[in-house]
């Protein structure tokens, strides 16, 4: 992908280095991206913080909530259970007697 990218966090208080690309902006700029690229085709992100504390509240507070707001993230689960959001039928249990 060529040379990492560098910036100035200010919250971190110290350059930032990432092989992937670098956000700088505000939660709904974010969120305006992350639908463009879910647009495009794109099905999941992986987003890296560069200052934890700042910007996992940014996230947790405010970009969740932006991209809830525009559907773009559901708002709750519709099972209980990893299987159940699968659809998969709870196995028999082979200790169980007939």
């Amino acid at each position: 992908m060529g040379e990492p990218i560098l910036i100035r966090h200010e919250a971190a208080g110290r350059e930032y280095g990432s092989d992937a690309a670098v956000f700088a902006g505000t939660p709904a700029q974010l969120a305006d991206t992350l639908t463009n690229w879910q647009r495009a085709g794109l099905s999941g992100f992986r987003l890296r913080p560069a200052a934890p504390p700042h910007d996992l509240r940014q996230i947790t507070r405010a970009l969740v909530p932006e991209l809830q707001s525009r559907a773009a993230l559901r708002a709750g689960y519709e099972a209980a259970t990893l299987r159940g959001l699968l659809g998969l039928p709870r196995p028999a249990s082979r200790y169980a007697t007939a």
